[in-house]
């Protein structure tokens, strides 16, 4: 299966839904919607929506979960993959991307970046410029 290489600018639609595999490995998904806008006359409209399924694994779906929540702008980079869709009455294909890196837009707004805790293996001394904190101090509840 060829998987193509994408970046994408869009909104969270959901908060992301993380679960763990029966052999104890992270799994997030998420839709982002990207909204193709255009200017006529002065005022903005909106041309369509598009929906991608996101898939993030292990620590990256980890920091996904505890990071970002829906409505949140975020640049992602992953690989397209077309699949065999499960419902009869859609179309016979859905695409879902399956994320190698994700990150809040910094086009509207600003971010505090908090490195994530060491894993029980690594010493804090490993991350000398990390501010260790239990809950992101912008979590909403």
């Amino acid at each position: 299966m060829n998987e193509i290489p994408i970046s994408i600018v869009g909104r969270l639609a959901d908060d992301p839904e993380l679960r763990h595999r029966s052999d104890g490995v992270a799994v997030a998904h998420f839709d982002v919607v990207v909204t193709e806008r255009h200017q006529v006359d002065g005022q903005w409209r909106s041309r369509g929506t598009t929906s991608l399924a996101c898939t993030a694994w292990r620590a990256l779906a980890e920091h996904v979960h505890a990071s970002l929540f829906r409505g949140d702008r975020v640049v992602l980079l992953g690989r397209l993959r077309q699949r065999p869709s499960l419902d009869d009455d859609k179309a016979p294909y859905r695409y879902d991307v399956m994320v190698d890196d994700v990150g809040a837009s910094l086009r509207f707004t600003n971010v505090w970046p908090i490195a994530a805790p060491p894993k029980a293996s690594e010493s804090a001394e490993a991350l000398p410029c990390a501010v260790i904190v239990s809950e992101p101090p912008w979590r909403r509840p």
